[in-house]
């Protein structure tokens, strides 16, 4: 019966079982080799001391021991993918999963990391590997072949199997390693930014200019609606203007004069008196009427 895992045991099951080896070795380049390949126990929990011990000797293990300190751009593409293989052993790496491993290196590397894969397998490893090399494909005990999305065949290849496999020792791991991550992400965070400087100066002048701007265009729109108001508020609110229509309609300046005379009287008008809407000449008038 098959279980449905939510997203954290999936990310538990993929840090704890699963190693990865990319083509590109997908390494950080401001970090040592012996810092690429511990990274993945930083989400283990476990000490920094462990984890430099344990990715040292895997690094040693692997041909790496003359140059663990040694950043990406200071290794071979066949010493890259070593500290790749190693970073993918870190947790154990039950099952190792690599996407055309030996495509970015010549025939002498690919052999090389090839039996690297091979020594992993005879120790108690599953490999999955991707390649569209046959050569590469030899190596395999089981070979299933895709096209188009399909399964087209799957074939076993008669090898002998190791009679001594045993199953990889799993480094302890620690289940609440929340702070311990915490910790170490803050640390690889500031650590890329030094490493960064220029890119991080230029992404903080972005920042910067971006909220001043925002706050400029705010303090602009707010000191325009604030004007309006203090204009609206200085015509009054109890200030009734009444403009004749057109030139063409029937009304006349007279009809605005009589309306005056007429709501004169009433008790709650201070002043009624008709008033030039452009110059005296003008055939166009109104009407104010201010409110006590």
């Amino acid at each position: 019966m098959a279980t449905i895992l939510d997203g954290d045991a999936l990310a538990l099951l993929r840090r704890d079982t699963f190693g990865f080896i990319f083509q590109r070795y997908n390494l950080m380049s401001d970090l040592s080799a012996v810092e690429n390949a511990e990274t993945p126990a930083v989400y283990c929990g476990m000490a920094k001391t462990e984890r430099e011990a344990h990715a040292s000797g895997l690094l040693r293990e692997l041909g790496l021991g003359d140059r663990l300190q040694h950043h990406p751009n200071q290794l071979s593409g066949g010493r890259q993918q070593r500290v790749s293989i190693a970073r993918a052993l870190m947790n154990g790496g039950l099952v190792i999963l690599a996407d055309e491993p030996t495509g970015a290196l010549d025939s002498q590397g690919g052999k090389e990391v090839m039996a690297i894969l091979e020594k992993l397998h005879g120790q108690g490893h599953t490999i999955i590997l991707v390649t569209h090399d046959s050569e590469i494909a030899a190596y395999a005990h089981r070979i299933a072949r895709i096209a188009d999305g399909r399964i087209t065949s799957d074939e076993r290849q008669q090898k002998g199997e190791a009679s001594n496999q045993t199953q990889p020792a799993e480094p302890e791991k620690d289940t609440n390693a929340g702070v311990a991550v915490l910790g170490e992400s803050l640390k690889m965070a500031v650590r890329s930014l030094l490493h960064n400087r220029m890119r991080t100066i230029l992404t903080m002048l972005g920042i910067i200019i971006g909220v001043a701007s925002v706050v400029a265009l705010m303090a602009i729109g707010n000191g325009a609606k604030q004007d309006v108001l203090d204009r609206i508020q200085a015509m009054g609110t109890d200030l009734l203007t009444i403009v004749r229509g057109a030139p063409a309609a029937r009304a006349s300046a007279g009809i605005v004069t009589s309306f005056c005379r007429k709501i004169y009287p009433l008790s709650w008008l201070s002043r009624a008196s008709p008033w030039p809407f452009r110059k005296p000449t003008s055939p166009r008038w109104c009407a104010l009427a201010t409110r006590i």
